[in-house]
């Protein structure tokens, strides 16, 4: 693991933000909102996830016996270091791209890292495979938002908005979430709910897997006064503000029982222990960050 200095990963970052606005068209996205650079990844997924969703993807039902198979296998755990079977799986085979580029260059310094930046507003956590050869290359951005207290559209208590996941290496950005997850639970203390407008058929599906995992807590949050009064449904809690936050997806996912829809709701993980792995045991993967009061992060792990 690698904590660097805050001013020095910064300056990274802005080279990054530099070579890739080159290549990028800004009058096709929000320049404001999109003002960090990307190494490797694109917008071609923009409009795929920025679309108000119509379609939902459909629940797991404990009752039923072929999904309460797959909710049991959800909770399995690595018997060594309890992090997550599925999540665990990909970890290896991060471990074993890794162990292979080493093997081919015949240099034990090769890592894979997952890199972590944090300002006052906005966050994106990412793949940095650089090291690696273009068959092994993995690609995957997330992009984080905190939740401001005089946001119009409602705080929601403080959780961290997904606002984008760029089109990634299939099968492997579900690292980066978990690690996103376990940061802002366990350091944070803050949990995680979906963008307000949109979520992709695909993020759905591991929205309703998280719901059915037995390590993370689910939070109710509240419609907010605006909508309440819009699609004429009372608020669960009118007199508290700070749970407030728009329920227009919830809403066209479930109706007047907006309540019961997973993305009404928002998450948090009760361990980090995949954070404690990468950090501690993986020999091929480590963590590079630049987050506020690295301290509270580094006296964790």
């Amino acid at each position: 693991m690698i904590n660097k200095d805050f001013k020095g990963i910064l300056k990274e970052w802005n080279s990054f933000i530099s070579e890739s606005f080159k290549n990028i068209n800004l009058s096709d996205i929000d320049e404001d909102k999109y003002n960090f650079g990307y190494e490797d990844e694109d917008y071609k997924n923009y409009d795929e996830v920025s679309v108000s969703n119509s379609n939902f993807y459909k629940e797991f039902d404990i009752n039923n016996p072929e999904d309460f198979k797959k909710i049991e296998k959800f909770n399995l755990v690595d018997d060594i270091h309890g992090v997550n079977y599925k999540i665990m799986s990909i970890i290896r085979k991060l471990e074993r791209y890794v162990h292979e580029e080493r093997e081919l260059k015949k240099d034990n310094s090769i890592m894979g890292r997952i890199k972590l930046y944090e300002d006052e507003d906005e966050c994106f956590i990412k793949f940095d495979f650089s090291e690696l050869s273009e068959s092994r290359a993995i690609s995957s951005t997330i992009d984080f938002e905190a939740t401001d207290k005089d946001w119009p559209t409602g705080y929601g208590e403080g959780a961290y908005r997904i606002m984008l996941v760029h089109k990634s290496t299939e099968g492997f950005n579900a690292v980066i979430f978990e690690v996103m997850l376990e940061f802002l639970s366990m350091i944070r203390d803050k949990s995680v709910c979906s963008d307000r407008k949109s979520v992709s058929l695909n993020a759905q599906k591991k929205w309703q897997i998280y719901a059915n995992r037995n390590d993370i807590e689910i939070i109710q949050l509240d419609i907010n006064k605006a909508e309440s009064e819009e699609f004429r449904i009372p608020q669960l809690t009118p007199d508290n503000v700070l749970d407030d936050t728009s329920q227009k997806l919830a809403y066209r996912h479930k109706g007047e029982e907006w309540y019961n829809s997973i993305f009404s709701k928002s998450i948090k993980k009760t361990n980090m222990n995949t954070m404690k792995y990468i950090a501690n045991s993986s020999e091929y993967l480590e963590l590079v960050f630049a987050i506020k009061d690295s301290h509270e992060l580094l006296n964790k792990l």
